[in-house]
């Protein structure tokens, strides 16, 4: 129960204050290219590896099959 409530005052507490407990944080025209910049790589590699996995799965699933007569 001492436990549930420690919980629950981690989780109120910043609302009761009263002050944004997530507060907007202000990015310059460079800060927001580089973001973008990451995220188009990270979608690029995941589609790549994404791409490869699809690939390696239908080779061993090719080759698996047996011929049909």
């Amino acid at each position: 129960m001492k436990f549930m409530r420690r919980i629950s005052a981690l989780i109120t507490k910043p609302f009761a204050t009263g002050l944004d407990p997530f507060p907007a944080v202000e990015l310059n025209a460079s800060d927001q290219q580089k973001i973008k910049r990451d995220f188009a790589t990270v979608g690029k590699d995941l589609y790549r590896s994404l791409d490869e996995y699809a690939e390696a799965i239908d080779e061993k699933r090719n080759r698996c099959q047996v011929p049909r007569e």
